[in-house]
């Protein structure tokens, strides 16, 4: 499998999936995300929360912030 098949499988099957899942679990404020990578999940958390803090961490991460 391609890396980018699975990054679609991730963000239009995975992504709506979990929220749905969470949504019950939720509290109005904040929420801390870990493993944000290029923030494509953080987007869709955006309009349930007030507040988000990320962590990623790695080696790509890094330079995707540097460039």
């Amino acid at each position: 499998m391609n890396d980018k098949y699975i990054y679609n499988f991730d963000t239009d099957v995975m992504h709506p999936f979990m929220l749905r899942s969470f949504k019950p679990f939720f509290v109005n404020g904040n929420v801390l995300e870990l493993g944000s990578f290029r923030g494509d999940f953080t987007k869709k958390l955006a309009s349930s929360f007030e507040y988000i803090i990320c962590d990623a961490s790695g080696d790509d991460i890094l330079w995707m912030a540097v460039e």
